[in-house]
């Protein structure tokens, strides 16, 4: 979204009721590819990442004030193909981002960061086990990320033991195989 802030606030008041008692932010990384991809001006890329975690952190700030746990999720490495992303400044602008969310974010009561790092390449290896296409997330990328913030979860509520993960996004557990057989020899 060109404007985060207009569409973070109307859902914050409309979804967040006092029936709850911790908020979960994640945000995608949409508006790190509407930013300019030359990396012609640092001051102003620096400063629009910092603007984006500076949404996130006023918007937590607020849902504490009425008695809640907010969990601020950082944005999923991106792996941009070259054709799209020729100089990787969209994974750049993704990392200013997350570490200005940390640092805007470090030491304020009741808001907490969860990393998806485990999200991350390792160096020479690709992960199309959790990228459909180095940007948009696979059935395992969102279960790792909902695993992210449920561990987040129970690391400052250890109380909270029996959390699930109940989405349609987890990945579906597969029905064992049958044992093969030779031909008239029946499996046991």
């Amino acid at each position: 979204a060109k404007d985060p802030e207009l569409h973070l606030l109307p859902m914050v008041a409309k979804h967040v009721t006092d029936e709850i008692d911790s908020v979960g932010i994640c945000v995608g990384t949409n508006d790190t590819t509407d930013m300019n991809n030359d990396w012609v001006d640092e001051e102003e890329i620096m400063e629009k990442c910092k603007k984006q975690a500076q949404i996130l952190v006023d918007t937590a700030e607020n849902i504490v004030t009425k008695n809640k746990d907010v969990y601020l999720i950082e944005q999923p490495p991106r792996y941009d193909s070259e054709a799209k992303d020729p100089k990787g400044n969209w994974a750049r602008y993704a990392k200013l981002v997350n570490s200005n969310l940390a640092l805007l974010a470090a030491g304020k009561d009741r808001i907490h960061i969860v990393e998806n790092s485990n999200l991350a390449r390792l160096p020479g290896k690709g992960r199309e086990d959790l990228y459909k296409d180095g940007l948009h997330l696979t059935k395992k990328g969102l279960y790792t990320l909902e695993t992210n913030l449920l561990m987040a979860i129970h690391k400052v509520r250890p109380d909270l033991r029996a959390l699930e993960i109940h989405t349609k996004k987890t990945p579906a557990k597969t029905a064992p195989r049958p044992k093969k057989t030779s031909p008239g020899v029946s499996g046991s």
